[in-house]
């Protein structure tokens, strides 16, 4: 585990974003799991940094820097989403993992279904920052939850 996952990499090929991704996904799965047992997500979420759809996106536009429903189970992101600070990147991956389990709650994975679900199921908060990019980030108290810090 890295020291400090609050530290934000400066690059996308920096040495750090691959870890500090996999280092935060494995913390926030593991708060999930305690909230939702088996219900709701399979077995297994895998997370694929380096998802060449997901680079692609990004590059045409710089707000999508992850999926999910490309591969079963599994949420793809950019190299890039590793270099935006802790709470985007738990706001991104809690929004993802929302989509998995609103497709396996209600068959129905949309955008507002993918933040109740993380709501509901989670106890998660998804909100979105009022800059530009308007990307997903939780707030403090939920990141406490999740025992980041």
């Amino acid at each position: 585990m890295l020291q400090n996952l609050n530290q934000v990499p400066a690059k996308a090929d920096d040495p750090t974003v691959v870890p500090r991704l996999s280092d935060l996904y494995q913390q926030l799965y593991h708060y999930i799991r305690q909230q939702t047992g088996s219900h709701w997500l399979p077995a297994v979420v895998q997370l694929y940094i380096g998802c060449p759809i997901a680079e692609r996106e990004y590059l045409k536009k710089w707000r999508q820097v992850a999926h999910t429903n490309h591969y079963d189970d599994v949420i793809c992101c950019c190299h890039n989403l590793g270099t935006l600070p802790l709470k985007t990147v738990l706001g991104v991956l809690a929004h993802e993992f929302g989509h998995i389990a609103a497709a396996n709650a209600w068959n129905d994975s949309c955008e507002a279904n993918a933040n109740a679900a993380a709501y509901e199921f989670f106890g998660l908060t998804v909100h979105y920052s009022n800059d530009a990019q308007q990307l997903e980030y939780l707030d403090e108290g939920d990141i406490k939850k999740i025992h980041i810090y």
